[in-house]
């Protein structure tokens, strides 16, 4: 984008680490009664989409 200035927008590592973070934070326990997590699930139910955990032995 010919708006896009270095020193003002994070570059594609930092996005990458920020959405890692945002991800993480809305499956936190500590986070269970926090709105944007309540947002994220109603979200997920209404397109029918189901979150399942994945076995960490598979």
């Amino acid at each position: 984008s010919s708006y896009y200035h270095p020193q003002h927008h994070p570059s594609v590592a930092e996005q990458v680490k920020m959405a890692h973070q945002l991800s993480s934070s809305l499956f936190d326990d500590a986070n269970k009664k926090s709105q944007g997590q309540e947002m994220f699930f109603k979200r997920v139910k209404t397109t029918g989409e189901i979150y399942e955990p994945r076995d960490k032995d598979v």
